[in-house]
């Protein structure tokens, strides 16, 4: 039986794609490629994306993955099976992977976490300033912590999409990942270890809690630069004074100076403050003037 074009130049399809750098496409991009090489692939003009999307995912290695959120469906074709993080740097330009995700990426955790973090911070003039008040923050943290409503399912994983506050993307950056089987690299956009530890300071709800916020500085230590985390502080500038949590994590932890914890300790604490929401068994920390859960008090001592 004769071939019609599409099965003759298959093998050439085939190594088009196998040779192509990106392995994730959006429907346009794919329409894009089809436009641009219908002519050298001599495919029939009436082929549409959708037919020719069919008959690739029969006869090759691309895909069809949807990640679904309560308020949209992204459908994206792989070549093949790529890492989740690779596929969600596509969600949007402005993504980056942040807090839990971000600290496994810089080796801050001791185990995998079965959910992915990928935040598109909110626009600019966005942020509320409420001036701050002492029973402004008292009421704040004995409510629960708010947390995203807006996650999917993706590779067995649940997928967080947060709006954090805008810093124009302060300490993101653009690295080359290796796949989990490191066959190929990939760009990931990924705070760095100061935004990191500064972001999981400030909702540990999506930092394996703060127990996990504190495994993560100890595990920092002999790579952290204190003098960048300070200053990452002060340029991010959150209303509320998350470095009096920050300082508290580092003498916790056991494994930063007095010279390190000085600079911390250079911040103003003007109010007192809290490690997290919601603590049950509170204990007060009159150095940082802060609340924490009882079961950290003798740390770092």
């Amino acid at each position: 039986m004769r071939q019609d074009r599409f099965s003759q130049r298959l093998e050439e399809i085939c190594a088009y794609f196998e040779s192509y750098p990106q392995r994730v496409f959006s429907k346009p991009e794919i329409t894009g490629l089809l436009l641009a090489l219908q002519p050298e692939w001599s495919l029939p003009r009436r082929m549409t994306t959708d037919v020719f999307l069919l008959r690739m995912s029969e006869k090759t290695p691309l895909m069809h993955v949807p990640v679904a959120f309560p308020r949209r469906t992204h459908n994206y074709w792989t070549w093949g099976e790529v890492d989740p993080l690779d596929l969600l740097m596509h969600l949007d330009s402005r993504c980056f992977a942040s807090h839990l995700t971000a600290a496994e990426f810089h080796g801050l955790t001791n185990s995998p976490s079965e959910s992915l973090y990928i935040n598109i911070e909110q626009p600019k003039g966005s942020d509320t300033d409420a001036s701050l008040e002492q029973y402004r923050i008292d009421a704040a943290f004995k409510r629960p912590p708010r947390v995203s409503n807006t996650f999917g399912e993706l590779d067995g994983k649940r997928v967080y999409l947060l709006n954090g506050k805008n810093t124009n993307q302060y300490g993101v950056e653009t690295l080359e990942h290796k796949d989990s089987k490191g066959e190929r690299t990939y760009k990931l956009k990924v705070t760095n270890l100061e935004r990191t530890l500064i972001d999981m300071t400030v909702r540990p709800q999506y930092s394996g809690g703060v127990d996990g916020c504190l495994e993560a500085f100890k595990n920092a230590a002999l790579r952290l630069s204190v003098p960048k985390l300070c200053d990452a502080l002060a340029r991010i500038g959150h209303v509320y004074p998350y470095h009096q949590s920050v300082g508290f994590y580092m003498e916790a932890s056991g494994r930063y100076g007095a010279n390190d914890l000085r600079l911390l300790k250079e911040f103003p604490q003007e109010f007192d403050f809290y490690l997290d929401n919601q603590i049950e068994d509170p204990h007060y920390v009159p150095e940082w003037r802060l609340h924490v859960p009882s079961r950290f008090t003798n740390l770092g001592h």
